[in-house]
């Protein structure tokens, strides 16, 4: 909170003396150390601080494909809107970049990231470590599969909502990319298990694919279908093929288990929410009203469906 409101006022001071953008970089920046300070401030004490330099190349040399993983994801994650800039126009730049933010903001809710050390409390334990990942997919993927249904169906009235008149043109580019998250997630919750069992190399060709067909294909697409189509490339990015592969192979004949757990989180709200868009046009309050009572009655479904094994697997924890 504290973070927060120092990056608000930060901003607002700085834009009010005339720095234009630079407001926000200062009042970011500004608001980050107040974080770091605090953090450090709790932590000390508890936590014992020594400084060993001597360790410090060995941790670089350890984290190296991890700092290049990152770099290449954000390409990964950013590079679209450059592609569309070559093809289009600025207008339609800013309309898939509002698009494409509207699309991800239920996975940064729900990110991945707090999975891993948990991942690798269970390394030498195959049962709670596969049994971690699942759950930890079901949560997390279920979350992002009610917002890609909710952002799917409702997405011209999304967009009124949150962009105002004069963004309509961004209402297919969302459509589109309604379901583009649920894959990401997916392959960064994998990615989570790789880095768990320090296969970082493979991570790290899987991203290099993605950007190279991301790019190749958003190209193509983009030339033909304009906007909509960078959308739709991100659908054939090969290299989450690579990561999907290499975690079927880690789960073995548990596979099955993860393929059920996905298909009950794709298919459960469909009905719901295809009911929904069936009964009433897609510009309207009631199918907006509808679709948050689908999202409702598939997060209850799901819940029902999970608590046994979630009960069991806290137990055992």
């Amino acid at each position: 909170m504290a973070r927060t409101i120092v990056l608000a006022g930060v901003s607002v001071a700085f834009a009010w003396y005339g720095w234009g953008v630079w407001s926000f970089i200062a009042g970011d920046l500004v608001a980050a150390v107040v974080l770091a300070g605090f953090l450090w401030w709790r932590a000390w004490g508890p936590m014992p601080f020594t400084v060993d330099l001597r360790s410090l190349p060995d941790l670089i040399h350890k984290s190296f494909y991890l700092f290049l993983i990152w770099l290449v994801l954000h390409l990964v994650t950013y590079i679209d809107v450059y592609v569309v800039d070559v093809f289009t126009d600025v207008r339609t730049v800013g309309l898939y970049a509002r698009a494409y933010m509207i699309a991800f903001l239920v996975s940064t809710i729900v990110f991945p990231r707090a999975l891993f050390p948990t991942l690798v409390e269970y390394l030498d334990n195959r049962e709670q470590f596969l049994m971690t990942f699942r759950l930890g997919t079901v949560q997390l993927l279920g979350i992002q599969t009610l917002g890609s249904y909710f952002l799917l169906f409702n997405a011209d009235r999304v967009v009124a909502i949150l962009l105002g008149h004069g963004w309509s043109g961004s209402v297919p580019i969302l459509a589109m990319l309604a379901f583009v998250p649920f894959i990401d997630q997916f392959a960064i919750l994998s990615g989570e298990l790789l880095k768990a069992r320090h296969e970082d190399r493979i991570w790290l060709i899987a991203e290099l694919l993605n950007l190279a067909s991301l790019i190749g294909v958003g190209i193509v697409l983009t030339r033909h279908m304009g906007a909509v189509g960078m959308a739709l490339s991100n659908f054939f990015v090969v290299g989450n093929l690579l990561i999907a592969w290499r975690v079927f192979q880690i789960f073995g004949r548990e596979v099955r288990d993860l393929l059920r757990d996905l298909a009950l989180i794709l298919l459960v709200p469909l009905v719901p929410f295809g009911l929904a868009a069936y009964l009433w046009p897609s510009d309207s309050w009631q199918r907006f009203a509808a679709s948050a009572g689908a999202a409702a009655i598939s997060a209850a479904v799901l819940g029902l469906l999970y608590f046994k094994p979630l009960r069991r697997y806290l137990h055992r924890h």
